[in-house]
């Protein structure tokens, strides 16, 4: 029985192959082999640039400095820093009320023959801006001051003064800044150093010594309020709130503070 089943299965195996062997595909069959389908289009802009050996450059910035058009600036270099200083230069305009020329007191004003001083200076300079906070500069510099004044009553005396001057201001703005205009509040020390004084007198004319020029040194404290337009324009009014004087070895005041003697000056930062 089991050859039988054998045999039987022997020739059952050999037809199928001998089959496999013959068979033909019929070229009117409407069969089609399986392929892959081909990938889809991609379009022309969206295709990827071949990769490069080289790793792509940043491009090169430029810095961006204080009193540029800085908005549109930044927007075109965005890793641009601004600059944390100005330079410029200043004009102002002093008006004096001394009371002590050399060695003569004077007053402001003629009261009862008394001798009284008309005076003012006219200045111009360097000045150097570095900001420390947004609501905070420091001015700094150097200015060349003119300072022309009259002693009359009794003895008339018109003299000239050539001082060189350095300032030192604090800028404090408000939070009150309008179409570029930014207020602030002032605090500025002034440093004067004489370097040429002459006086003329009814009788004679006479011009300082060396000697007495270097022991002569002013010291001036104004509080001002201003505007400054664009971080570039300023204008400014300060008045004197206290001056001293160092001559002979002494120490003395000799400018009346308060509205007598005030200062305006306007200036240029870039």
């Amino acid at each position: 029985m089991r050859k039988i089943c054998f045999i039987i299965l022997s020739l059952g195996l050999a037809a199928s192959a001998f089959a496999s062997e013959n068979q033909t595909i019929d070229p009117d069959d409407d069969w089609e082999a399986e392929s892959p389908a081909p990938p889809p289009e991609v379009p022309a802009e969206e295709q990827a640039e071949p990769a490069s050996d080289m790793a792509p450059q940043a491009p090169k910035t430029t810095p961006i400095y204080y009193g540029e058009s800085s908005d549109e600036e930044l927007t075109l270099n965005p890793n641009a820093k601004p600059r944390t200083y100005r330079i410029g230069f200043s004009l102002a305009l002093d008006m004096f009320s001394e009371n002590r020329v050399r060695n003569t007191s004077v007053k402001q004003g003629n009261t009862n023959g008394v001798a009284f001083s008309d005076h003012f200076g006219i200045e111009g300079g360097i000045l150097f801006a570095f900001d420390i906070y947004p609501w905070l500069d420091f001015l700094t510099g150097a200015n060349f001051l003119f300072h022309h004044g009259f002693v009359h009553g009794g003895l008339r005396t018109e003299y000239y003064k050539y001082i060189l001057e350095f300032p030192a201001e604090f800028r404090f703005f408000l939070p009150l800044e309008k179409g570029g205009a930014r207020p602030f509040v002032s605090l500025n020390t002034q440093i004067r150093k004489p370097i040429h004084q002459r006086f003329e007198y009814d009788y004679h004319d006479e011009t300082s010594g060396t000697i007495e020029l270097l022991i002569d040194w002013d010291f001036m404290e104004y509080l001002g309020i201003g505007v400054e337009w664009n971080k570039r324009f300023f204008a400014q009014y300060q008045l004197l709130l206290v001056s001293v004087r160092t001559h002979d070895g002494k120490v003395f005041g000799v400018y009346d503070a308060g509205i007598n003697t005030w200062r305006l000056s306007v200036g240029c930062l870039w």
